[in-house]
């Protein structure tokens, strides 16, 4: 299946994926799956087991050329408590893969949503292929909607804001500066005129 992401790239989605088409408001009760808007999204899923296993199937998208950021609302993944989480996987241009775990806290059949994303900092971390990869031997069926990706050129880099616990402590540290100098300096002038 053929996924376009005007201005940035294409991508194949393979694995087991299906374009379904729900009325807003309403799921698909056995996945847990919806869309976030609109009334269509992708729905794919995961099982475990030997690569020559016809059984064993995963989902992945791959891209036509590098990407920096991903991101996604993801509904019903990893919502088996009992199992650890769905893992993505990233392949970086280099070859190099990094796994990070789509955790959710749903019980089967619920209609749970998060949204996840991912950016790369600078061009060694731009990837070309995502999968979802499951960590246990139950399949995980899961739905996609409102997939943005982005190049390296179109991420703002993240200036750091601080925090307002940090900027408290930086008053209250030049406000106790403040103090103990006029302290220091009323002590100063008591010594000179004794």
């Amino acid at each position: 299946m053929t996924l376009s992401f005007s201005g940035v790239a294409t991508a194949i989605f393979n694995g087991r994926g299906t374009v379904r088409n729900l009325p807003t408001g309403t799921s698909n009760i056995i996945q847990g799956t919806y869309p976030i808007s609109g009334d269509q999204y992708l729905e794919g899923s995961v099982t475990t087991g030997p690569l020559s296993d016809p059984n064993t199937f995963l989902s992945s998208i791959t891209f036509s050329e590098p990407v920096a950021a991903l991101g996604f609302y993801a509904t019903g993944i990893s919502d088996y408590f009992i199992n650890p989480p769905v893992l993505l996987e990233l392949t970086r241009v280099d070859g190099t893969t990094q796994k990070l775990p789509i955790r959710s806290f749903g019980l089967p059949f619920d209609v749970t949503v998060q949204y996840y994303g991912v950016i790369a900092q600078d061009p060694s971390e731009e990837f070309i292929k995502v999968r979802f990869l499951p960590q246990s031997s139950r399949s995980d069926g899961f739905g996609l909607d409102d997939i943005t990706v982005a190049k390296l050129g179109q991420v703002k880099s993240s200036e750091s804001v601080p925090e307002p616990l940090t900027i408290l402590g930086s008053l209250a540290a030049g406000g106790i500066g403040v103090a103990l100098r006029r302290k220091f300096k009323q002590q100063k002038e008591t010594a000179v005129r004794i």
